[in-house]
C-alpha cells in the first residue's frame, strides 16, 4: 500500500467518524425536543444545574479514559448544553410572552401613533448632564479636540479617575490600571471577552442585568445562575456560590447596588466572594455603576484584599450622561492592555471631546449628590404609593429601581406589563428579563418627575384593582 493510499484510508475513516458525530448530534437534538415538550407541559425550569453537573463529571471521567483533553471535553459539553438550551427555548418561547425588547418596540409603535406614555421601564435619569459638562463639551469641540486618542484613553482622564477612586475608597489605583471605554456596557463586553473563552463558565447572581448573560454567551462560555430570593431579602447564599464552582468557572459577576433588586452586598459577603475567587483562581467582575446611589453602606471590590478583579463603571447614571456613552474599567495593567487591544480593533478609542466632558464631570460632585437626593426622594415617594396596592416589594438599598411582586406568585408579570401598557399607557419591565425565577415580578424605574410617577402609579392601581 502506497503512502497516498494509506493517508486516503485515514482520511476516509476521519470523514466517517465526523459524519457519525453529526448523526449522533441529530439524534441528541431530537431527544432534546422531546425533553423540552415535557418540561413545557409540566411547567419545569428550562435548565437543571444538577443534571449539568452530573454530565460534567462523567465527561471528565470519560476524557481521562479515552485520552481526550479535559479542556476540549468541557468545551464540547458546553457547546452541546448551549445548543440544548437554544432548542428548548424555541419550545418554551412558542407561547405568547413579552420581553424587554418586545415591550420597548410596542411602546415605540404606540408613541409613533400619537399615544402619550409614562415610561417607568427605562433606567435613564430625566436630569441631563451638569452645566460644566455641557460647557466642556462645547469648548473641546471649539478647540478641535476631535481626534483619535490612545485606545486606553487620554492620560488626564485616567489620572483623574484614579485619583477620584483613591480619594473615595482609600486605595492605590494607578492610571495604568484604568481604561476609558465607549460606555460602561462596552467595558462589560471587554471584560467578559478578555476573561472567558469557549468551555468556560461564569456565575451571575439573579435577578441580574440581562447583558451579563448575553456577553457571556458571546464569549462562548456558559452562564451559571445563582438566584436570590425575595423572601430572603435578596441575600446571596455563599454556600450556593461555592457549590456552583468547578474547574470551568473563570468569572463571577457582581452588581451592587443591584439592577433590578436594589440590593447592596454587605462587606462580609463581598469578602467571602473574594476568598472563593482567590481559592479557585476566579476573576470577579464588579459592576459598580450604581454605587453613587447607595442608601446603605456600600463596599467596592477595590477596598478588599488583593484578588483578580475588574471594576466596571460609567458616567451615565451619576452624571446624567447616558447619551455620551462613556465608561471605564479598572484592572491590572496586563488586563488593561488586552482590553485596549480589542477596543482599538473595534472602535479605536472613546471620542476625544467626550473624554474631556468626562474630565469636567468628575469635578461635579455637588451635582451628583443632588441627583442622588432626587432619586432617593422619588424611591421613597413611589414606595409610599405602592404600599396600598396588592403588591410586595423590598425597599431598595441603592439604585433607581423597585422590583415589585404581584401578590399571586403564579401571576404572569409579563402579561400584566402588557396590559398596563395597552390599557393604561404605562410601561414597566417584566421580571423574566432579569432571570427565569421572576415571572411574578416587574421593575419600576423612578427616572421621571414626581408628577409623572404619581400618575403612573395611579394608573397601575386602577388596573390592579380591576384584575
Amino acid at each position: 500500500m502506497s503512502e497516498t493510499q494509506r493517508l486516503d484510508g485515514f482520511r476516509s475513516e476521519f470523514e466517517n467518524l465526523t459524519l457519525t458525530i453529526i448523526d449522533l448530534i441529530g439524534k441528541q437534538n431530537g431527544l432534546v425536543n422531546t425533553i423540552a415538550l415535557d418540561k413545557s407541559r409540566y411547567e419545569m425550569f428550562l435548565t437543571n444545574t444538577a443534571v449539568e453537573r452530573h454530565l460534567q463529571d462523567i465527561v471528565l471521567e470519560r476524557c481521562n479514559i479515552a485520552g481526550v483533553s479535559t479542556v476540549l471535553g468541557l468545551r464540547l459539553l458546553n457547546q452541546i448544553i448551549g445548543e440544548s438550551i437554544r432548542i428548548q427555548k424555541m419550545t418554551f418561547d412558542s407561547a405568547p410572552s413579552i420581553d424587554g425588547n418586545r415591550l420597548f418596540a410596542k411602546a415605540k409603535d404606540m408613541e409613533d401613533s400619537g399615544q402619550k406614555l409614562i415610561h417607568l421601564e427605562i433606567g435613564e435619569p430625566d436630569f441631563g448632564p451638569p452645566e460644566a459638562v455641557v460647557r466642556a463639551t462645547a469648548e473641546a469641540l471649539a478647540h478641535n479636540l476631535t481626534r483619535y486618542t490612545q485606545p486606553v484613553g487620554i492620560p488626564t482622564l485616567k489620572q483623574k479617575i484614579a485619583h477620584r477612586l483613591n480619594e473615595t475608597y482609600h486605595t492605590e489605583v494607578t492610571p495604568q490600571e484604568v481604561i476609558i471605554t465607549v460606555s460602561g456596557r462596552y467595558a462589560l463586553y471587554l471584560a467578559t471577552t478578555c476573561t472567558l473563552q469557549a468551555g468556560d463558565e461564569a456565575i451571575i447572581i439573579d435577578p441580574s442585568f440581562p447583558a451579563y448573560s448575553s456577553f457571556i454567551g458571546l464569549a462562548g462560555a456558559r452562564v451559571v445562575r445563582i438566584p436570590t430570593e425575595f423572601n430572603d431579602d435578596w441575600r446571596l447564599d455563599i454556600d450556593r456560590v461555592q457549590e456552583s464552582i468547578n474547574k470551568s468557572t473563570k468569572v463571577i459577576i457582581v452588581n451592587s447596588p443591584c439592577n433590578p433588586s436594589g440590593k447592596i452586598l454587605d462587606e462580609q459577603t463581598c469578602n467571602a466572594l473574594v476568598d472563593l475567587a482567590v481559592e479557585n483562581n476566579i476573576t470577579i467582575l464588579s459592576d459598580e455603576v450604581y454605587s453613587p446611589y447607595s442608601y446603605t453602606p456600600f463596599t467596592s471590590f477595590l477596598q478588599l484584599p488583593e484578588h483578580s478583579r475588574i471594576i466596571l463603571d460609567s458616567f451615565s447614571k451619576a452624571y446624567g450622561m447616558t447619551g455620551f456613552r462613556l465608561g471605564y474599567a479598572v484592572a491590572d495593567p496586563t488586563m488593561i492592555e488586552k482590553m485596549a487591544h480589542i477596543q482599538a480593533l473595534h472602535l479605536t478609542s472613546a471620542p476625544e471631546f467626550i473624554q474631556y466632558a468626562g474630565l469636567a464631570a468628575l469635578d461635579c460632585q455637588t451635582e451628583v449628590q443632588q441627583n442622588v437626593a432626587v432619586i432617593r426622594s422619588r424611591l421613597e415617594l413611589v414606595s409610599s404609593l405602592l404600599e396600598n396596592l396588592p403588591l410586595s416589594f423590598k425597599p431598595a438599598d441603592g439604585g433607581f429601581y423597585i422590583f415589585a411582586k404581584l401578590e399571586d406568585r403564579e401571576s404572569d408579570a409579563g402579561k400584566f406589563s402588557e396590559s398596563l401598557l395597552h390599557e393604561k399607557g404605562v410601561c414597566v419591565m417584566p421580571g423574566l428579563v432579569y432571570g427565569p425565577h421572576y415571572k411574578s415580578f416587574f421593575r419600576i424605574a423612578v427616572c421621571q418627575s414626581e408628577d409623572r410617577l404619581r400618575e403612573g402609579i395611579t394608573r397601575m392601581e386602577e388596573l390592579l384593582r380591576k384584575l
